[in-house]
C-alpha cells in the first residue's frame, strides 16, 4: 500500500517551537513583527498564506553552505510579507505570501560561459514551498527502480529514496561539479549517479525502468516547450506499467489550454503598455498583474515565444 506523502509531515512546526522557545527565553518581550504595507502597495488578496511550520527543512539542515566550481549552496531567510511564485494542483500556478520568516536553501550557479550571474539568473533549484509542491507528485508515485533527470538541490531524491517501494535511484547530472556539491548530501544505499546529458543517456541506454523523473530545468516556461518531446524518448525506457513524469508536467496542460483559449476568444492580443490587472493568474508564473497574452503574463509569453506569436496572429485578422 502506498504510504502517505512523505512531504506532508511537518517537522517544521517542531523545529520553529523551538526556535521561539529559545528566542523567547533570551528576550521574552519579543513577538513576530507584523510587516507594514505602504497604502499605494496592492497586495494580491488570493495569495495563500505560508507558514514555516508548512515545510519540512530537511535540505536546508543537510546542506551547508559552500561552491564548487562554477556552482554554489546558498542559504537564505525569506521575510515576513513577502510574496513568491506558488503551486496548487486545484489553482495551477498562483501567489504566496510568507507569514513567518522562511528559511530555504538554493542551488547557484555563479559564472556561465564566463559571465558572473545575478541572485535570480544563477538560481537552479530551491526548496520553497513552489518546489515542494510541483515535485510531491513524482516523489509519491515513485517505486521500483528509478532514473532521475538532473539532481538540483536532492529533493527528489531526499525523499523517494526513502519510500520503501523504491529500489533504486539512479540520478543523471550532466554538471560535475553540482554533482560534487549535492550528492554527497543524499546519497544512501539506494543511490548512484552518472554524469551526463540525461536525455541523451534515455536516447541511448538500455535499461529499463519503473519510474523516470524528468527535472532538468532552471526556467518555469522551457518546460512547457519540451514536454511533449521528452515524454516519448522516456516513455520507450519504461518497464511495463511504468510511469514517466516531468517537472511541472500537470501544469504544461494548463497553460496549454489557456494559450488555446486565448487564441480563440481573442485576448491574445498587443498592449498599448497599459497594465491589466485582474484576479486571474499568468498560467506560468502566476503573476495578477499582467499583460494579456493567452492566459499568460508578458515576461512568460516572451520566454515562449507567445508575444512574436500574438503579432502574427494580429496581423493575419
Amino acid at each position: 500500500m502506498t504510504k502517505e506523502p512523505n512531504f506532508d509531515v511537518h517537522d517544521g512546526e517542531k523545529n520553529f517551537n523551538a526556535i521561539m522557545n529559545n528566542i523567547e527565553k533570551l528576550d521574552p518581550s519579543f513577538q513576530i513583527p507584523v510587516i507594514q504595507v505602504p497604502s499605494h502597495v496592492r497586495l494580491d488578496p488570493n495569495a495563500i498564506p505560508i507558514r514555516y511550520k508548512d515545510y519540512p527543512h530537511d535540505l536546508y539542515n543537510l546542506h551547508k553552505e559552500r561552491r564548487v566550481g562554477d556552482f554554489e549552496i546558498r542559504k537564505l531567510t525569506i521575510p515576513i510579507g513577502k510574496t513568491l511564485q506558488h503551486y496548487t494542483s486545484e489553482l495551477g500556478m498562483c501567489r504566496c505570501r510568507f507569514k513567518t520568516p522562511f528559511p530555504t536553501v538554493q542551488l547557484h550557479q555563479i559564472v556561465q560561459d564566463g559571465r558572473v550571474l545575478d541572485v535570480q539568473d544563477g538560481v537552479w533549484m530551491s526548496d520553497t514551498p513552489m518546489e515542494f509542491e510541483t515535485t510531491k507528485n513524482a516523489v509519491n508515485n515513485s517505486k521500483g527502480d528509478v532514473l532521475e533527470c538532473g539532481i538540483g538541490i536532492g529533493m527528489f531524491v531526499h525523499y523517494a529514496s526513502k519510500r520503501d517501494e523504491v529500489k533504486s535511484i539512479t540520478i543523471v547530472e550532466q554538471e560535475k561539479d553540482v554533482v560534487d556539491l549535492v550528492y554527497p548530501v543524499v546519497k544512501n544505499k539506494k543511490t548512484n549517479t552518472i554524469i551526463g546529458d540525461a536525455i541523451e543517456f534515455l536516447k541511448n541506454t538500455d535499461k529499463k525502468f519503473d519510474f523516470i523523473h524528468i527535472d532538468i530545468w532552471a526556467s518555469v516556461t522551457t518546460p512547457y516547450l519540451e514536454i511533449d518531446k521528452v515524454l516519448k524518448i522516456a516513455r520507450k525506457k519504461l518497464k511495463p506499467k511504468g510511469i514517466v513524469s516531468c517537472w511541472l508536467e500537470e501544469n504544461a496542460e494548463n497553460v496549454k489550454k489557456k494559450i488555446k483559449k486565448g487564441i480563440k476568444n481573442g485576448t491574445i492580443k498587443q498592449s498599448k503598455g497599459d497594465l491589466i490587472v485582474n484576479g486571474e493568474p499568468c498560467g506560468s508564473c502566476g503573476k495578477t498583474t499582467r499583460f494579456d497574452f493567452g492566459g499568460l503574463c508578458m515576461d512568460c509569453a516572451d520566454d515562449m515565444g507567445l508575444t512574436d506569436f500574438a503579432k502574427k496572429y494580429l496581423k493575419g485578422n
